[in-house]
């Protein structure tokens, strides 16, 4: 069931709810059914609540700087949970920018323009107001001039299914409504700002849908690239289908972006390697791995019902980003007490992380190791991934692997591997 109302806010009508003070109202019921304990971080039919929006309505007239004022508004809506704000059935669209806005979703066949948006008088905010049946869940983008765009103001988020192609790909935002079964499992966002690094980044927390079947804390998978990590190699897919056919435990996937995409090779090495200044001229390797251990990792873990012990945690990579975590995990295995590369680029720096390895100390990390043999003028880093293995092998480690006749350095056949991990990992 569905039905669009357009939102009239004009100032007449803004000055009347401001000669008026309620009181404090009665919340709707969420529509969360008793069950394990959940919070705005981890379920995503609880948004924050459209008493936030008639707050601002009430504030608006008397309001000295109104922008100032909406400005409040969304740190309060990001703090209780995000966007669309929830009125039982009723839920209300935000955008804030110029332009001619409306939310386009499954629900109106992503026509453009979709259902639109109104101004509140006096702010750029835009608002609209649909009504879903209880138990749905749908999936939306707002459009702005005709250009689709992801909600930022919307913390659930789910691949839009089109080919990124040479970019990072795009994100659908994720209404559900009170009661639905959570059947498919769901992505978070986080905004995660780093005290270390002195950035902030997004970080996406994917919880399958036995997240919500128990209380039970659930073992960790860190992934590099965090955003390619699902649009391109689709692992939260990957991850879910070992947990579905049972040779995988359930687990949280956590996919870490970049700050700048730019900086790729500087946030995933730690030396400078001669042969490649120009991919990475300013390595600040050590300090991202202080910000995984020290910082993201514990922020996860008071969020989500993530389990504590290195044994239940893995970090993994694809090419520089299997570097950085087989780096990640030796330097930090009291944190990281499992470590994926896939075609990592172990030929760093007159291959560093492999002569740790061999005269280093051995430190209490299970290896994840893979690679195709490459095609063409690529050898998908095989060489030296055979050579880390060997150097694991005589040291003593336990290692998982394995090699794909053929395979090249890619997303595709990243993703077509990569369920091995918490197969290997995490075994049912």
């Amino acid at each position: 069931m569905h039905k669009s109302i357009t939102l009239l806010l004009s100032l007449a009508w803004l000055a009347a709810c401001g000669t008026s003070n309620p009181g404090p109202q009665p919340q709707p019921d969420a529509g969360v059914d008793a069950g394990p304990q959940v919070t705005p971080h981890d379920d995503p039919r609880l948004g924050a609540p459209y008493a936030l929006l008639t707050a601002l309505q009430q504030d608006l007239p008397a309001a000295a700087d109104k922008e100032a004022r909406v400005d409040d508004f969304l740190a309060e809506v990001e703090a209780e949970g995000g966007a669309p704000l929830r009125d039982g059935t009723e839920v209300y669209f935000l955008y804030r920018g110029s332009g001619t806005a409306s939310v386009s979703g499954d629900w109106n066949g992503w026509r453009s323009p979709g259902d639109a948006m109104l101004a509140v008088q006096g702010t750029r905010l835009q608002v609209v107001k649909e009504r879903f049946g209880d138990g749905e869940r749908h999936l939306y983008k707002i459009v702005v001039d005709g250009n689709y765009l992801e909600d930022p103001l919307d913390p659930w988020v789910v691949w839009d299914g089109i080919d990124p192609g040479a970019g990072l790909g795009a994100f659908n935002g994720v209404v559900t409504m009170g009661h639905h079964a959570l059947t498919e499992g769901v992505t978070h966002r986080e905004t995660f700002s780093s005290f270390i690094e002195g950035n902030t980044r997004d970080v996406f927390v994917h919880l399958p849908p036995q997240y919500f079947a128990t209380d039970d804390r659930l073992p960790s998978l860190y992934n590099q690239d965090g955003r390619e990590a699902l649009t391109k190699g689709q692992f939260d897919a990957r991850v879910q289908a070992a947990i579905d056919d049972a040779t995988a435990t359930p687990l949280v996937l956590v996919t870490v972006a970049l700050d700048d995409q730019n900086q790729r090779g500087d946030e995933y090495v730690w030396d400078l390697d001669a042969a490649n200044t120009d991919v990475a001229p300013d390595p600040r390797g050590d300090a991202y791995v202080r910000l995984l251990a020290d910082e993201l990792v514990p922020f996860i873990d008071s969020h989500y019902r993530t389990l504590a012990d290195p044994a239940d945690r893995a970090v993994a990579g694809q090419s520089l980003g299997g570097l950085i975590s087989a780096y990640a995990a030796y330097q930090r295995p009291e944190v990281f007490g499992q470590a994926a590369c896939q075609s990592g680029s172990l030929f760093w720096n007159s291959n560093e992380m492999i002569q740790k390895v061999e005269s280093g100390a051995v430190v209490p990390v299970r290896w994840y190791l893979d690679s195709g043999t490459g095609s063409g003028g690529s050898d998908d880093n095989y060489p030296v991934t055979e050579q880390m293995w060997q150097a694991l092998d005589a040291r003593g480690y336990v290692e998982t692997h394995v090699t794909e006749p053929g395979g090249t350095h890619d997303w595709p056949h990243w993703s077509g591997r990569y369920a091995n991990i918490p197969r290997t990992f995490f075994p049912r």
